[in-house]
C-alpha cells in the first residue's frame, strides 16, 4: 500500500449517520443529524471535577467543561472531532476538544471558553457543538483503550 492510500478518510454524511444511529451515538435523535454531523446537547456544565451545574453564566475569559447527553461508541474504523456551532462562534466562544479515536466509548466532553467582553449563559439542553465522524480507509490495529474509556464521572 502506498502512504497516500492509508491516509484517506471520509466524513460520514447524514445518510450514514442515520444508518449507524444508536450504535454510534446514543441517545440518537434523527432531528439532530446535520448534513455532515450530529448536533450535541449539553447535559452538565463542570466548573471543576467536583463542581457541576445545570446552568452557568460564563464570564469573559472563563472556561467550563461540558458533558453532553450523548455517548459515543466508535468502531475500529471511525474517528470523531467536535466543532463549535456557528451561533456559538458568533458569541465569541472558543472550543477545545479532543479527537476521539477509533474504539473510544464515552460520554462526549469538551471545554468552552468565553472570549467575548460579555457574559454568556449556558445551560443543560443547549446546543453548543456538533460531532463530525470520519471513516478511515482501514480499521486501526489497536482501538482506544486508555484512561478516559467509559468515563462516566468527569476525571478532570
Amino acid at each position: 500500500r502506498s502512504i497516500q492510500e492509508g491516509l484517506q478518510a471520509m466524513i460520514l454524511t447524514d445518510h450514514k449517520i442515520k444508518e449507524y444511529g444508536q450504535k454510534l451515538v446514543a441517545p440518537f435523535a434523527e432531528d439532530r443529524v446535520q448534513s455532515v454531523g450530529y448536533d450535541l446537547t449539553a447535559k452538565t456544565l463542570l466548573l471543576s471535577s467536583e463542581q457541576a451545574s445545570s446552568e452557568v453564566t460564563l464570564e469573559p475569559m472563563v472556561s467550563v467543561f461540558v458533558q453532553c447527553e450523548e455517548e459515543i461508541a466508535l468502531p475500529a474504523d471511525i474517528t470523531a472531532t467536535i466543532q463549535l456551532r456557528n451561533s456559538r462562534i458568533r458569541q465569541e466562544l472558543i472550543l477545545t476538544t479532543p479527537r476521539y479515536y477509533p474504539g473510544h466509548c464515552t460520554p462526549v466532553y469538551f471545554r468552552v471558553t468565553n472570549f467575548s467582553d460579555e457574559a454568556v449563559r449556558l445551560a443543560a439542553g443547549d446546543g453548543i457543538a456538533t460531532i463530525i465522524f470520519e471513516r478511515l480507509k482501514y480499521p486501526v490495529d489497536h482501538p482506544y483503550d486508555g484512561k478516559f474509556q467509559h468515563e462516566t464521572k468527569f476525571a478532570g
